[in-house]
């Protein structure tokens, strides 16, 4: 089998990492804990070649556990929370440890789902979402030039998550 090289590691949760994802061209990587309790925040890592790589920049606060997360480029993070709400957040932050004065939360959408919001994905084009809810069944279509939905649909079962087709 190929061998791994550790090219970096970071302490960004305590606990258990619930979920994890990379933006575009791998520039940030975002994740979330899940059951530390006290925390509630989406931890922000660099990934960028400059001397302050591979560190945490910073850290989004949520109301609930991210279940899943989605990257629309290197600027919009979407976070489906175990509430049922879809939290959008956007900025360019500079890289530097500590700093995401430049992220913000663009939209929340509280009752986004039924219960958890059990998975995300972005169109290849970064101007659509889809997102399922675990106990509402529903397949929802977003439009994240707006944050609002353009269609959904219920489903048969419970989904477990959601991908587009390349």
């Amino acid at each position: 089998p190929p061998k791994l090289n550790l090219t970096f590691n970071t302490d960004p949760e305590v606990g258990t990492i619930k979920c994890i994802s990379s933006g575009t061209g791998r520039k940030y990587v975002a994740c979330s804990g899940a059951g530390t309790g006290t925390d509630n925040q989406i931890a922000l890592l660099s990934l960028s070649p400059s001397s302050q790589a591979h560190q945490q920049i910073g850290t989004l606060q949520i109301e609930a556990t991210a279940n899943c997360l989605a990257w629309a480029g290197n600027s919009l993070l979407l976070a489906g929370l175990s509430n049922g709400a879809l939290g959008f957040w956007g900025g360019t932050g500079s890289g530097r440890k500590g700093d995401c004065s430049n992220w913000d939360l663009r939209k929340m959408l509280p009752k986004a789902h039924k219960g958890e919001v059990a998975s995300l994905a972005v169109h290849p084009s970064n101007s659509l979402s889809l997102s399922v809810g675990a106990k509402d069944w529903k397949l929802k279509l977003w439009d994240l030039t707006s944050a609002t939905m353009a269609h959904q649909i219920r489903l048969e079962a419970s989904p477990l998550s959601v991908k587009w087709n390349k």
